[in-house]
């Protein structure tokens, strides 16, 4: 979400903060006037979105050789005119935004359902405004780029904050993105990804001087603005009060963007001052909320627009509050850096050593096995299921026994400690604060009739392998030579896969490996309703076949609609294919 409405505003009143520009011409002035390669940090979701748009025939999921021709010939594009990308992608989400991750999976789920009704309804594709991307598609655009050779990465902490803590330490040449937080960061060179043309690389440039000057404040005030009108942190429904007051619109009147930007604008500069101060946050706070209980949010937020350093919270300075802050000296914002690193400590699972973090770290693991090692928690974006459909079960609960044991690997269930005495059932949350302890995880991943409000508790459970569950330095940090075999037996152990080890490792050729593997676990752990005969032979065509197509070849075949078993099941296994 961003700033709430600000990119909306800007878009549609105030154009001429929006210019037209070209990637290749301010690439060569970068380079001249700095003597070294322009580097242009992308946000990996927002330009997935131009990657795999609405045209391509999205709703099966697949369409990997048009995405991936489409990457290849972007970073072709991008080598000719001397431009280093650096991909980022979204990795976590914050405990601060858990509420606003919430609320998009909601929404999510209410557009998946207007899809499902749709071809239910009609047996055609979904229309344009029904566009989801599927589930996945991020993991697939992420590997493509890896196999391309552009340096990628999953962000650990928010995506929008590792991109500007990027962006400052390496001096970069821009950011190209969608989120209007980026009109408040520090950033000079902030490109719209929406409006990027590949080929040509023409694109639209915010310009914030302009913006400032039509808003009627600085620069420096940006971040305070962006507290004003709400974020992913600060909830806007918890300023609607303050907006309904600055507008002067009456509390049964209708909010719109187009008046409630300016006027917190207006309101900014009503304080006479260009600069940010503690006072002035101090006070706008105050007035925005007019209650106790958010104080220091902007202070934090503000902290997290303007600097890469660690969150120190500010003294207040009313009197009675800097009263109360002295009485507690070792107090930590519980949202600041340091805050989230001891609650994450108190919560992490028992076995872990920083020597395989860095391992992790080093070789650019999933960002996802990098939270599980540190506060033993996990989630998922939306699945693309049918929830009125009781014949497909949702991906969330049948993929949890795979999880389960990877959990095992990652905590050392079953190498030489005992999770026995230690269990615990998933969903087994009670809607207090949940903590977490010995070999379990939690766990946000959507399911029908699952509120997301409380994460399930989910137990690791040890591999059923002869010489027990491997360590983490058995499989990640001897040389590959050395654990090859071992790691194999653990891909497939995982999978709960009893055919023959032999015939997988030796007969098999490699690359369908996995496919068997979850094709296997599908028809074994799914109910009878969930895999056919001819789904069964359908996923084996399309692995034999697709060497022999092109992009546009797949592009011509003609597929029946109306199947949409057919389309949970492909969004399942390219869920099961990126677990």
């Amino acid at each position: 979400m961003g700033v709430k409405g600000l990119h909306a505003y800007v878009d549609q009143c105030c154009g001429e903060a929006l210019v037209n520009v070209n990637l290749n011409q301010l690439a060569r002035q970068y380079r001249k006037q700095h003597g070294r390669q322009p580097v242009l940090v992308i946000d990996g979701m927002a330009l997935l979105r131009k990657f795999y748009n609405p045209v391509i025939p999205w709703v099966y999921g697949g369409e990997w050789l048009e995405l991936f021709e489409r990457i290849q010939a972007f970073l072709e594009t991008l080598k000719n005119a001397d431009i280093k990308p650096v991909f980022i992608f979204d990795g976590v989400v914050e405990q601060s935004k858990r509420a606003t991750w919430l609320d998009r999976r909601k929404k999510e789920r209410r557009l998946v359902s207007q899809v499902f009704e749709h071809i239910k309804r009609t047996g055609r594709h979904p229309e344009k405004r029904h566009y989801h991307i599927p589930p996945c598609i991020s993991g697939c655009m992420n590997k493509a780029l890896k196999v391309l050779g552009a340096e990628v990465s999953r962000s650990s902490i928010e995506a929008d904050k590792e991109i500007f803590q990027y962006y400052k330490q390496h001096q970069c040449f821009g950011v190209l993105s969608h989120d209007s937080d980026f009109l408040i960061y520090d950033v000079d060179n902030y490109f719209a990804s929406e409006t990027l043309d590949f080929k040509t690389l023409h694109v639209k440039m915010y310009n914030k001087q302009v913006l400032c000057r039509h808003l009627g404040i600085s620069r420096q005030l940006l971040p305070l603005l962006a507290c004003i009108l709400g974020n992913d942190t600060i909830s806007p429904n918890s300023l609607t009060r303050f907006h309904h007051w600055v507008t002067g619109i009456p509390r049964d009147g209708r909010l719109k963007f187009q008046t409630t930007v300016p006027c917190c604008a207006d309101f900014l500069a009503s304080h006479g001052t260009n600069q940010l101060s503690e006072r002035l946050i101090y006070d706008v706070e105050g007035q925005a909320f007019r209650f106790p209980g958010m104080q220091g949010v902007f202070q934090q937020v503000i902290h997290d627009y303007t600097s890469t350093d660690e969150y120190v919270p500010i003294q207040p300075h009313r009197q009675e509050a800097a009263v109360q802050s002295a009485k507690h000296k070792d107090y930590v914002h519980p949202q600041s850096i340091k805050g989230r690193e001891l609650l994450q400590a108190k919560n992490a699972p028992l076995a872990r050593h920083q020597e395989i973090l860095e391992v992790i770290i080093k070789r650019n693991h999933m960002a996802s096995v990098k939270k599980v090692l540190r506060c033993a928690e996990t989630d998922c974006n939306m699945s693309f299921e049918d929830d009125s459909d009781r014949n497909m079960p949702s991906a969330a609960l049948v993929l949890r026994p795979i999880r389960q044991r990877v959990y095992g690997v990652l905590f050392g269930v079953g190498s030489g400690t005992d999770p026995s005495e230690d269990k615990a059932e998933a969903g087994s949350n009670s809607g207090t604060r949940l903590v977490v302890r010995g070999q379990r995880c939690k766990q946000y991943y959507a399911y029908a009739g699952y509120s997301l409000k409380d994460p399930d508790v989910v137990a690791a459970t040890p591999l059923d392998l002869s010489g027990g569950t491997p360590s983490l330095e058995d499989i990640w940090v001897k040389s590959e030579d050395e654990t090859l075999h071992l790691r194999q037996q653990a891909v497939i152990s995982c999978l709960h896969c009893n055919i023959d080890e032999t015939y997988l490792l030796e007969t098999l050729p490699r690359r369908y490996l996995a496919l068997c593997c979850l094709v296997h676990y599908f028809v074994k752990n799914g109910p009878d309703t969930m895999m056919r005969e001819c789904d069964v032979d359908a996923f084996i065509a399309q692995a034999v076949c697709i060497g022999l197509h092109t992009a546009r070849s797949i592009w011509n075949l003609r597929v029946s609609w109306g199947l949409k078993s057919v389309i949970e099941i492909s969004k399942l296994y390219l869920k099961c294919s990126y677990l």
